[in-house]
């Protein structure tokens, strides 16, 4: 009986820790340097406060308006920084994203215990944690506090009948967890207590002399922290797909050892008896 020609081997199935972007997906911010922890401290940590003392310095009066608008530039200076830096960074998580997807496409179809050890190695890279002891660290006590503000924003919720049946959808589990849902939830709360925060501001900007008496460079600096937040929930969504995409990788590769023929068929090179060993990587 004549089997199908063997197919390049360039195309077998691989476990994505084979691959060159395999440390990448298990800490996104490889990708591009500079775009982990100390990225995101500047960028929901300096510029916010930045910005706040930028206004801070306005609201205080005529002598404090030299220095509110420096501040309100260096804000603004620094925002865009972050933002080329960011853009940058997007592209290239957005090109792993697409990778993810195309990396088991066209290839061969595989014995079933290939399928089965692909599937449990990319399980290991998905739980799979590199980041530094220290960031781990400091990255579980700002969940802690996050689990605690959800406990109190459901009894708030609970108890102010307006706003009950809501619920945040944070719990311990989220405690332990990895980089790509860390950093959606630092977005969740970083952002919450923006939103606060420019309330705020402009509620004071417009009590003390009205929003026409603002400054250009105070506009132009909260605009920079808006525009960077809002790239920040891309990045955020990228990150997160690369889980979707993972999802949906396992599902294809999950299909395409199902049945035992293709065993057989996989072994065998063009010559109907001649087998072809697979070196597992």
């Amino acid at each position: 009986m004549a089997h199908p020609p063997h197919p390049h081997p360039q195309r077998l199935l691989r476990p994505l820790d084979a691959t060159p972007d395999g440390a990448r997906f298990a800490v996104p911010a490889r990708i591009f340097p500079w775009t982990g922890f100390g990225f995101g401290l500047l960028a929901v940590g300096a510029v916010p406060a930045l910005v706040f003392l930028a206004w801070a310095l306005m609201l205080a009066g005529a002598g404090s308006r030299a220095e509110a608008e420096s501040t309100a530039w260096a804000a603004t200076g620094l925002s865009g920084i972050l933002l080329l830096w960011l853009g940058v960074h997007l592209g290239r998580l957005g090109a792993l994203r697409h990778r993810l997807g195309t990396l088991d496409q066209g290839i061969a179809v595989p014995p079933p215990q290939v399928v089965a050890e692909c599937i449990r190695r990319d399980r290991e890279l998905h739980a799979r944690d590199d980041r530094l002891p220290p960031i781990r660290f400091l990255s579980r006590i700002q969940m802690i506090g996050t689990v605690i503000g959800s406990w109190i924003l459901d009894i708030w919720a609970a108890l102010t009948p307006p706003f009950s049946g809501g619920g945040t959808g944070v719990s311990r589990e989220d405690i332990d967890a990895g980089p790509r849902r860390a950093f959606t939830t630092t977005m969740q709360l970083a952002s919450f207590w923006s939103v606060i925060g420019i309330g705020l501001m402009i509620i004071a900007a417009a009590a003390e002399s009205g929003l026409a008496a603002v400054p250009g460079a105070q506009w132009c600096a909260l605009a920079g922290w808006i525009l960077l937040f809002a790239a920040l929930w891309v990045k955020a969504g990228l990150m997160r797909g690369l889980d979707r995409g993972l999802a949906n990788r396992l599902g294809r590769i999950s299909r395409l050892g199902a049945r035992p023929e293709d065993a057989e068929r996989w072994m065998h090179g063009p010559g109907g008896g001649q087998q072809v060993h697979y070196r597992r990587v």
